[in-house]
């Protein structure tokens, strides 16, 4: 078993998974994991038992997957298979979205550029699902609304089925602009209000570094935390939608990253003073000891998955384990 597990995943993740095309990840990619989760060499190895508190739950790996392929319950109930010890669920919006004009995905050898525009069927066909095949793992819902309402009609009809919300500020491949600063502050205090859940913060690096210390300290009462960070927005002439604006991400943002994690931690040193997820970049065991070790953050990722497999989750626990040793 264990000659075929060493043999098999370094095929799979070297010569498919950083090629696989964009209908296999949006239509095919949650049969095709879901066929691979039973293989026994598709189980997670490590336990770091770093044993950090996200929201009511304990994690004895805090890795998780973060929101963008998990658009479907089995989908979230895959990846934790896979190594996932919390998942982010696919950014969830009032009405229904088909997303941008294809193509939009472009790969490249250290990064991914999308253009998805929060495709999703809808809050009331999630809440089906969601009632049909409740989550019993640990998992964050993600939302994103036009305006302050949207977020709040989104909460009243998740709130009885979610126990930690994410506000998915953050998205730069819709059409509209992301808040400025003291807008998003006075937005999050707003949204917030209407809720006793945990709820998390998705902010971007659009920001600076500042802009996004600053909100943590504007709204630190009313969030449990924040997520840093989303992808970086650029252009590129192969993406199908009129703007060619999509999001970067990959190997090469985890530079951006240790910025506003730094930036941030000034403000709030420990995980206790403020819960961080850090998402961006960390494709390897010795990025997730940096963000640890140094940031006292969870490690999340969605490129890494996509691009490596899903042999990235028991990497990372890899780097979490020896910076909770060195702890």
């Amino acid at each position: 078993m264990t000659k075929m597990r060493s043999q098999l995943l370094p095929l799979l993740n070297k010569r498919f998974f950083k090629f696989v095309p964009e209908a296999f990840l949006e239509r095919g990619g949650g049969y095709f994991y879901k066929l691979y989760s039973m293989l026994p060499a598709s189980r997670p190895r490590i336990h770091s038992e770093c044993n950090l508190t996200l929201g009511d739950w304990v994690l004895d790996t805090p890795v998780g997957l973060s929101s963008g392929w998990a658009d479907t319950v089995d989908k979230m109930s895959i990846a934790h298979k896979l190594g996932a010890r919390f998942v982010t669920s696919k950014t969830i919006t009032l009405n229904p979205r088909r997303g941008n004009p294809r193509p939009r995905i472009i790969r490249g050898e250290r990064f991914l550029i999308n253009s998805m525009g929060l495709p999703n069927p809808g809050v009331k066909a999630w809440i089906r699902l969601l009632e049909q095949n409740p989550p019993t793992f640990p998992w964050i819902q993600s939302i994103f609304g036009q305006s302050v309402r949207e977020y709040i009609a989104l909460i009243e009809l998740l709130e009885p089925l979610v126990k930690i919300f994410e506000l998915n500020f953050s998205c730069p491949n819709t059409e509209h602009d992301l808040p400025d600063i003291e807008t998003a502050i006075r937005q999050i205090r707003d949204i917030t209000s209407i809720t006793d859940k945990p709820v998390f913060v998705k902010l971007s690096p659009s920001n600076t570094p500042k802009g996004n210390k600053k909100i943590a300290e504007k709204t630190q009462e009313h969030i449990e935390g924040l997520v840093l960070i989303n992808t970086i927005p650029v252009q590129h002439p192969r993406l199908g939608n009129y703007s060619k604006r999509g999001g970067l991400s990959g190997d090469i943002v985890f530079p951006e990253l240790l910025k506003h994690l730094k930036e941030v931690r000034s403000s709030f040193p420990t995980f206790n003073d403020l819960p961080i997820i850090a998402t961006g970049g960390i494709n390897s065991p010795r990025r997730a000891y940096i963000v640890k070790r140094d940031y006292d953050s969870i490690v999340s990722t969605i490129t890494g998955f996509l691009q490596q497999g899903p042999r990235i989750f028991d990497l990372l626990s890899l780097g979490l384990t020896h910076a909770c040793k060195k702890d």
